[in-house]
């Protein structure tokens, strides 16, 4: 038996050590990694959990281990690369003034020489369910364009309906595409084009400067909007809404954030939701609301990405002073998806014994948890009734302790259970004064 625990308390201090030696925050820049510049346009992450870093001055790969840098000496006909996006064959997609495809070995770049309707200087890039890349035109217009690996598609909305001005974000959930102008929401899906800004349901009206939006796995999008009035009697008034529609229906307006303007929005899964409002960081998980104010070395935060180990992206916008990339993760950033896959992250959900049992008064709970779940502890008493919460927040992939603490008990038999995704387990322990 002492060897038993003994074994469990080096496991168990193998692993607060691990967890101690990773930072919650780490930055890049071009001073301390060879990312080529601090003024960041976009961040895409392939289906290798590989981070592709666009710059206005080249482009970086990073896997976790390993940097390269791709500019006009080896392969871009640009150095200023302002949207990528990866397709179902994990090729690079990005904007480097024209469209170009990177395949792990050649660029080829689609430029209006040799292609009818090329996109030029697009704003934003997004590839649907069929592979098609979507895109803006160069005009006054900034027009919606299409390319389907043959033909570019130029659909003139905004010049032959005066609806769609000046496109500058486009994002597809399967083959539905969203499209934001600087004051409107639009969906086209099987050739149609719908106003997004009014809930038919509701009558709820999307008002103000659309800022950022983004949407969840399921297809669930959220928008963020920003207006302000000016009055000769109180000066300028600013108003900030969030709203959320759930599977591109029923709009309803998010209460409780604070105020300020939000550039970003990431859905880490279909209930939680990290926002940038101005330079900090807030996580929305089934309307609670928490704030990371970590000092990120950013001016506003204008690009979060999640990868694959839960890892948060973040960059300035790029109208804001450049400052690199920080990458966040509570409990410690995990940059090698390699290793830590290999070595910490667990395959299985998991709930363990407390070590010790029988206990007095204290005792360790350890569960793992192999993806982004929201999780729940709680202990109950021999009765059912609940004694103590642990537990209940999102939580990321990995192994975690928890301590429990029965000075205020009596002695007895007692319960704990997890509930974490669609595993729930309970396991009996006995308080022992």
């Amino acid at each position: 038996m002492k060897k038993v625990r003994q074994i469990l308390f080096i496991n168990f201090i193998s692993f607060v050590l691990f967890a101690q030696s990773n930072p919650e925050i780490i930055t890049f820049t071009k001073n301390n990694s060879p990312l080529p510049s601090n003024g960041i346009y976009c961040i895409v992450i392939d289906n290798n959990n590989v981070k592709w870093i666009g710059t206005d001055k080249g482009l970086a790969r990073f896997d976790g281990n390993n940097w390269a840098i791709f500019n006009t000496n080896n392969g871009l006909l640009s150095n200023k690369v302002v949207a990528a996006a990866v397709d179902k064959s994990n090729n690079l997609w990005i904007i480097d003034s024209v469209l170009s495809k990177y395949d792990g070995r050649i660029w080829t770049h689609y430029t209006n020489d040799k292609y009818i309707n090329a996109s030029i200087n697009s704003l934003t890039l997004a590839i649907d369910e069929n592979n098609v890349k979507w895109m803006t035109t160069e005009n006054q217009w900034r027009n919606v364009c299409s390319f389907n690996d043959t033909v570019f598609t130029v659909y003139d909305w905004g010049k032959t309906t005066n609806e769609i001005r000046s496109v500058w974000n486009i994002k597809t959930f399967k083959n539905e595409k969203w499209i934001a102008d600087y004051s409107a929401l639009w969906k086209y899906d099987n050739n149609k084009l719908i106003f997004m800004n009014r809930d038919t349901l509701s009558n709820l009206i999307i008002s103000g400067q659309i800022t950022a939006f983004n949407i969840s796995p399921v297809g669930n999008v959220f928008v963020s909007t920003y207006y302000w009035l000016g009055n000769p009697e109180s000066g300028i008034i600013d108003y900030y809404n969030r709203y959320e529609s759930v599977k591109s229906k029923n709009f309803y307006r998010i209460e409780g954030l604070p105020e300020g303007i939000s550039f970003a929005i990431a859905y880490e899964n279909d209930s939680t939701k990290w926002l940038g409002i101005n330079y900090s960081l807030y996580r929305l998980t089934n309307g609670h609301i928490s704030s990371f104010r970590y000092g990120f070395v950013l001016s506003d935060l204008g690009i979060i990405v999640i990868d694959k180990l839960s890892n948060k992206w973040l960059a300035s916008d790029y109208n804001s002073a450049g400052n690199g990339v920080s990458i966040y993760k509570e409990g410690g950033v995990i940059l090698s998806s390699a290793r830590y896959t290999a070595d910490y992250l667990p395959s299985n959900y998991r709930l363990g014994q407390n070590y010790p049992n029988p206990f007095n008064p204290t005792t360790i709970i350890k569960f793992s948890i192999p993806r982004s779940s929201f999780v729940s502890l709680k202990v109950y008493d021999i009765l059912g009734r609940e004694i103590k919460s642990l537990v209940n927040e999102e939580k990321s992939p990995g192994i975690y302790t928890v301590k429990f603490d029965g000075s205020n008990l009596t002695s007895g038999i007692y319960f704990y259970r997890l509930h974490a995704g669609n595993y729930t387990n309970t396991k009996k322990f006995i308080l022992m004064k």
